[in-house]
């Protein structure tokens, strides 16, 4: 950075209007309402417990007022300004316990569980034996009951407002002419026509006569037949259009009744003289309608309307009565019905079918065009006289009542439609404003009795400071007093907080930002900006290029945030004044830009600090940069968990997978076999510790395998003969000793082999081991052809061996490195016979890991295990010793040492064809997505399982590729099941950061140990000897982070001499081995990467962060001028230079001869 650009402003200017941030949000009155309560300060004070806030007033009080709040006076059917009011008009503890300890649900409900039509159909419609709907009415409407409504003027203060200009008259207004739309959420299972071919979903009706000139009529419905299942009519007099469908781009009954959840939206507008109709399937477009000559005049009258069925007998239908209100019911689930009085933009849909709208449509004239709206997120009170209500989050109070609703029958549920359907990730839930309800009233209550506890210790409090009798005539039913005394204490214990909290606001950590319900209910302080400028650092505007409806709504048009975009900011601003001081003693290294980039929440795996050099040759060799990796293990290492495992299995929801790992018996006699695994052995906590458990035994199984039974593939049981049984254990001296010896168990071993004649010291702290059992034939990789090996140079290619005798070897590996450094290491082996060693080959194998049982998942338990295990892989390869301390160097590297390399070509059946050393890979666990074990199957039994990827990438489509006996093993995915664990059991995964040296890119110069100590320098200079320069980029690049994915398949970097520097390559317009390396890594990506996508995701990370980064780079070094989006090959794809292949061209002379007379022919 130059001198000057450290005088220029880093703040970014941006000025907008209230009207036009209103129009992004809801309104300007929300603007300025999110404005203060974004430079609230909140102290820093734990409300969990009432000795922390409760000093001076009763805290039994504080509670009462603050529940009775929530259920009183919370706006739930208000706008969004009118909720922000009530947050900022209430007292940090009002906002603590709504946030956490105040009962909220989100609900859908479920119609036509019970009832089928039971007679005839007439034009469609059954009529059920019990009949099911909400019925509502359009208002305006009165005061709720209990409301005082002893005047004139508080009855229409309390009621329905009738504002014409505002569009405040009916909440079922249906005037075409501004228009009207229908959304909802609906999931169903299937139609049964035999009850009744039409289901209606909405029907609104006037009350007046069909056929007569003020008759107004809106229905939508859904077909059981036809292509089509929506139908809409609409009818206003004589005019109008009835059972219309939006034609073939609308959804089919089929389509409608897939079990699964998603959103519609229907919209109806007059269009000239016509009427134009849209329907939306989440969110999007789908079916446009123009309904020609059907102008619909406006609809007036008593209107009111039914959800689940029809309101009255269909238009036109005067004979049929027995059809009327309950016929046409629906069977389905709906969740977020809102009516609108006005058509809505594509944009306004596409923007708000995945969340929920505001209402407050009485009191802000923000959302006056939203009619009614139904969440059904009231909550399951177990009455049916408060559970058959359902409320109206419009803010014009049209509670609709569910006829015939029965508590018994499930009908509601307090799950979200929008989770379901995975649209969103939450909906925000709603409070239960019933303060009978069973858990408002406890919560209140038991606030109350804590409340009172404390208030009787407290002898600060004012009420207990006064004199006696002051406080017996209190006793009284007139309570002033403890009112008076009450407002006092509340004034002094707001005033306590703030002055307690003073001294914390400089501290690093004095406001620490949590979700946690037991520590402190405060965000970081709205000023941390100034905080940080204060010492002299840069604090530039974060996320200043964020758009409106981002910064004031946390939201972008395809998601909600979890957080508000200020409370982030203020977070990072404080995450960087909390670190400042490391950050300026270690600035201009590396660790200072590390350190500020995790202020951000984020490391160098996405923001890269990369060191490039100019006038330097570039030596490809291995570079390490030290990281820790989040990596999610199996834990076994409980009492719940000792006699857990984990065993392959078919995933019925994975195509193409299977149970064990088929012996062809063909091929396999002379291809070397590979098990690995990836384990860290805990410690265990001491006897006198809190949480000490008695781990009762001593030897500890960690993996291994079996011999399956082809024929059977869903049979667990091990055969008699288990060709390939093999386990890997770890036994401890004794059960309270940290020290083990690794054995290896075989049944082609006469005797186990062990790691050593002593145990290894201090195994069980916390170390991470990489264990590999490795078969291969005693000549390896020569098995067939080179003399020396079983077949002789006599033998012709091909030919069978003559002499079946050669031996194999079985060794056991293990190692333990943090990063890159070796701190411990075995390696043993044993002979096994040729017969005894062709058995293993050929047999089919089931890998299992964790606790041993008899027959792999029966109860029968040999060992337990009480380990932690990453992953475990499969190969049909000898993976070396240097190979695995790769994979133990970094834990998310699964790679060869050449993996281009063909790797059988001596081999007398795969021989003839090229297999890259990457194919190899049969098997590979990964617990990524492993979140819980599932439900249990047998009530009061610990038998819930889990399932577990193999992300070895099988496809049925490369089977042929090479072999087609080999690809029917390799190409397909070898599953697991975790089981017997608890019943929805998080503590089966334990999360764990590793320390890890990763590989850095061929290209790049930095490297975490770049520091050597030598015994003389070595300075040669010679004429063409240039100064290097080097030169820092800070960058985000989508494709450095595929690089980083791809050279996972490299054990080692230096591969890359050969990649890019074997001789031939400079006569090629490509370099071949990298085309056929990028094809074999992209056959395992399923997703197309899109840079527009990546540099979208990853705004936030702007130029604010570059010029912090910048603050920290020394004055001399060159380095790029902020934060850069690169846009460049991945390591896989690197131009070149066509070199022509020199050769000389002998050209040919032309033919030459001179002029003759014409008589020279004829001599």
């Amino acid at each position: 950075m130059s001198l000057k650009e450290h005088f220029n402003s880093s703040k970014t200017a941006q000025s907008a209007s209230l009207s036009d941030l209103a129009q992004e949000v809801e309104s300007d009155r929300y603007v300025e309402a999110y404005r203060k309560l974004r430079a609230e300060y909140v102290p820093n004070v734990d409300f969990a417990t009432a000795s922390n806030f409760s000093h001076y007033g009763s805290a039994e009080k504080y509670y009462e007022d603050s529940v009775k709040r929530i259920y009183q006076n919370y706006p739930y059917d208000g706008s969004k300004y009118e909720m922000l009011c009530w947050e900022i008009s209430g007292s940090h503890l009002d906002k603590w316990i709504y946030d956490n300890r105040y009962p909220k649900t989100t609900g859908h409900i479920t119609m036509g569980i019970t009832g089928k039509a039971t007679g005839t159909q007439e034009n469609g419609y059954g009529v059920p034996d019990k009949k099911e709907y909400l019925y509502l009415m359009g208002g305006p409407h009165a005061p709720e009951s209990g409301e005082d409504t002893s005047t004139l003027k508080k009855v229409f203060d309390l009621g329905n407002v009738y504002d014409v200009d505002t569009a405040r008259e009916n909440n079922l207004e249906f005037k075409l002419s501004r228009g009207i739309t229908t959304e909802f959420w609906l999931n169903k299972e299937a139609f049964d026509s035999t009850s009744t071919e039409h289901e209606v979903i909405f029907d609104l009706w006037n009350q007046r006569t069909s056929g007569s000139l003020d008759y107004g009529r809106l229905r939508i419905e859904l077909a059981a037949t036809g292509s089509e299942s929506f139908r809409i009519t609409a009818r206003s007099g004589s005019s109008g259009f009835t059972d219309v469908s939006f034609g073939s781009d609308a959804p089919s009954p089929a389509t409608v009744a897939s079990s699964t959840w998603k959103h519609y939206a229907i919209s109806l507008i007059n269009s000239d003289s016509d009427v134009a109709a849209k329907l939306y399937v989440n969110g999007a477009l789908t079916a446009t309608k123009t309904i020609t000559g059907a102008f619909l005049g406006p609809v007036t009258g008593a209107l009111d309307a039914t959800i689940g069925s029809l309101r009255t007998t269909p238009s036109g239908d005067l004979y049929h009565s027995d059809i009327g209100l309950g016929s046409g019911k629906l069977s389905a689930s709906l969740d977020d019905f809102r009516y609108w009085k006005t058509e809505r933009s594509p944009k306004q849909i596409g923007r708000n079918w995945f969340t929920n709208v505001y209402g407050g449509t009485n009191s802000d004239d923000a959302n006056t065009m939203l009619g009614v709206y139904y969440k059904f997120n009231e909550g399951i009170y177990g009455s049916a006289s408060y559970d058959a209500t359902i409320l109206d989050y419009s803010g014009r109070l049209s509670n609709a009542s569910w006829i015939n609703y029965t508590s018994s029958l499930g009908m509601r549920s307090t799950t979200s439609a929008m989770v379901l359907s995975n649209a969103a990730e939450r909906e925000r839930k709603d409070p239960i404003i019933y303060r009978t309800h069973p858990e408002v009233a406890d919560l209140y209550s038991g606030l109350k009795v804590s409340g009172s506890h404390w208030d009787m210790q407290n002898n600060s409090s004012i009420m207990n400071s006064l004199p006696a009798w002051t406080t017996e005539y209190n006793n009284q039913p007139n309570k002033t007093l403890q009112e008076m005394t009450q407002i006092v204490g509340s004034y002094l214990d707001k005033l306590h907080q703030q002055i307690s909290s003073l001294g914390s606001i400089k501290e690093p950590y004095g406001q620490a930002y949590t979700h946690n319900i037991h520590s402190s209910s405060t965000v970081p302080v709205p000023f941390s900006d100034r905080l940080v400028s204060g010492l002299g650092f840069a604090a530039p505007e974060l996320f200043s290029e964020a758009k409106m409806v981002q910064a004031l709504a946390s939201r972008d048009e395809g998601y909600e945030y979890e957080e508000d975009i200020y409370k982030i900011k203020n977070q990072i601003y404080q995450n960087i004044y909390s670190s400042i001081f490391n950050i300026y003693k270690s600035k201009g290294t590396e660790k200072a830009f590390r350190n500020l980039i995790r202020c951000f929440g984020v490391d160098d795996e996405l923001i890269k600090i990369n060191l490039y050099a100019n006038n330097s040759t570039y030596t490809i060799r291995d570079n390490y940069r030290y990281s820790s990796v989040k990596q999610k293990f199996i834990s076994f290492n409980h009492p719940d968990r000792f006699a857990s495992t984990l065993y392959q299995y078919a995933d019925p929801e994975t195509p193409n997978s299977r149970s064990f790992i088929s012996g062809s018996g063909e091929i396999e006699e002379h291809i070397p076999f590979t098990l690995e695994a990836e384990v860290i052995f805990p410690s265990k906590p001491d006897k006198s510790e809190e949480g000490w458990y008695d781990t009762y035994f001593v030897t500890s199984s960690v993996f291994g395998m079996h011999e399956a039974d082809s024929t059977t593939p869903s049979d667990n049981t091990i055969p008699s003969t288990d060709y390939c049984g093999m386990v890997v254990t770890a036994v401890r001296p004794d059960k309270d000793s940290n020290d083990a010896t690794f054995v290896l168990s075989s049944s082609v071993l006469s005797a186990p082999i062990s790691s050593s004649a002593l145990p290894i010291e201090d195994v069980y702290e916390n170390t991470k081991w990489n264990f590999a059992v490795r078969m291969r034939p005693a000549k390896w990789p020569f098995p067939d052809y080179i003399s020396g090996s079983v077949l002789k140079d006599t033998h012709p290619i091909g030919t069978p061996p003559h002499t079946p005798n050669e031996d194999y070897i079985l060794d056991f590996y293990g190692v333990q490195m943090v990063q890159d450094f070796k701190q411990d290491s075995f390696h043993v082996s044993a002979s096994v016979s040729h017969e005894d060693g062709k058995n293993f080959m050929v047999s089919s194998k089931r890998v299992f890991a964790g606790a041993q049982r008899a027959d792999i998942s029966s109860a029968a338990l040999t060992h337990n295990c009480d380990a932690k295990i990453s992953n475990v892989a499969a190969w049909y390869n000898y993976i070396g010793n240097k190979e695995i301390d790769a994979h133990a160097r970094d834990i998310s590297n699964m790679g060869v040492k050449n993996p281009l390399e063909p790797i059988y070509i001596f081999d007398k059946d795969l021989g003839t064809v090229a297999i890259p050393q990457a194919e190899t890979l049969l098997l590979h666990w990964d617990f990524s997505q492993v979140t819980s074990s599932g439900l249990e199957s047998s009530p009061g039994s610990v038998d819930a399982k889990y399932t577990v990827a193999d992300i070895s990438s099988g496809s049925v489509a490369n089977v042929s590729r090479y072999n087609s006996i080999f690809g029917a093993i390799t190409e397909v995915h070898h599953t697991a099941r975790g089981d017997y664990n608890l019943p929805s059991s998080t503590k089966v995964v334990s999360v764990e950061y590793i320390p890890t040296a990763v590989q850095e890119l061929p290209e790049v110069q930095n490297s975490s140990d770049m520091i050597k100590l030598l015994s003389r320098d070595d300075e040669i200079f010679t004429s063409d000897t240039r100064p290097t320069d080097y030169f820092f980029a800070f960058e985000k690049s989508m494709y450095a982070t595929i690089s980083e994915e791809m050279v996972k398949m490299f054990a080692t970097i230096t591969d890359f001499n050969n990649l890019w520097g074997q001789p031939v390559n400079r006569y090629r317009l490509e370099y071949k081995d990298l085309s056929k390396l990028r094809q074999m890594f992209f056959e395992r990506v399923s997703n197309t990467p899109d840079i527009d996508k990546y540099i979208e995701y990853y705004k936030w990370f702007d130029q604010a962060i570059g010029k912090m980064l910048l603050e920290m780079i020394p004055a001399s070094v060159q380095s790029t001028e902020s934060l850069v989006n690169t846009v460049e090959s991945h390591v896989l794809e690197r131009n070149k230079y066509w070199t022509k292949y020199p050769s000389m061209e002998m050209k040919g002379t032309d033919p030459e001869s001179g002029l003759e007379g014409i008589h020279r022919l004829t001599e």
